[in-house]
């Protein structure tokens, strides 16, 4: 992650200067072709104060998307981009994932629809949201 907001806007710069901002879709969301990826937000010994001001000066610097998955650190990640972006559901565009197992249960995995469903709601719950792009 990033150690300042100066650093973290350098980055984004440089980014910015290769892709453009672009249309996602028939719903005309504005998106970026590159997202911040939350697969090692979770419990890695770093605590979630500097994780969430991390995420946050991200979204500061211009960074709008970020991807994350239930799978990661058992639903930890997205509670984490849940904390980091409360107040930003309109400004931030948040992507997770479903298949892989959230535990013992064999119901609890793999691309049903009942299982879509279900793993959409938690995540929804997880990272605070009422959508995800």
């Amino acid at each position: 992650m990033f150690d300042d907001a100066a650093v973290a806007g350098d980055v984004l710069d440089g980014i910015r200067k290769e892709y453009e901002v672009s249309d996602a879709g028939p719903n005309r969301n504005r998106g970026q072709p590159y997202c911040l990826g939350a697969m090692d937000v979770g419990p890695w010994d770093t605590p979630t104060m500097y994780v969430c001001s991390d995420l946050r000066t991200a979204l500061d610097a211009g960074s709008t998307s970020i991807d994350t998955a239930d799978a990661y650190s058992g639903g930890e990640s997205e509670e984490i981009v849940g904390k980091a972006l409360k107040g930003r559901a309109t400004t931030s565009c948040s992507a997770s994932k479903v298949h892989y197992p959230m535990g013992d249960d064999p119901n609890h995995r793999g691309n049903s629809r009942r299982w879509i469903v279900a793993a959409v709601e938690h995540s929804l719950r997880r990272l605070q949201t009422d959508h995800l792009a």
